[in-house]
């Protein structure tokens, strides 16, 4: 029997490399829905309660952090990985805090994302780790 699709909301006010990232995406099997800017997120995972969300940290009118709270506000267990080109630690520390569970730096490896897709199936079953990537 064929395992249901998983659903990645990707939230990123980048359109092309969103597009891309969904579409890719879709070649693993996954539904992928785009959102542009954080309120369109908080729609769009009110409407389908997405297995994963991948967000990136500078949006337009609300930032990524305040994106997450609102998120995790909704649903606690929601899965929520941050996307950016900001390396800094302070930051870093700051999603774990909030609730993200990894936190993946810009440009981002599609194979590498995939694999955390899967591993991120059973979280945080599989120990809730906060994973790095980048």
């Amino acid at each position: 029997m064929k395992q249901p699709e998983k659903t990645i909301l990707v939230i990123d006010d980048e359109e092309r490399a969103a597009r891309h990232l969904a579409r890719a995406l879709a070649t693993k099997g996954f539904k992928a829905i785009v959102a542009h800017t954080g309120e369109d997120g908080i729609k769009h995972y009110l409407a389908a309660r997405p297995d994963f969300v991948l967000l990136d940290l500078i949006l337009p009118t609300i930032d990524g952090m305040e994106v997450l709270k609102q998120i995790l506000s909704i649903d606690e267990h929601a899965k929520v990985l941050m996307v950016t080109g900001e390396t800094g630690r302070h930051i870093l520390d700051k999603a774990k805090g909030l609730g993200a569970v990894g936190y993946i730096i810009k440009p981002l490896d599609i194979e590498c994302l995939f694999a955390l897709a899967q591993k991120f199936q059973n979280w945080p079953e599989n120990g809730g780790e906060f994973v790095v990537i980048g």
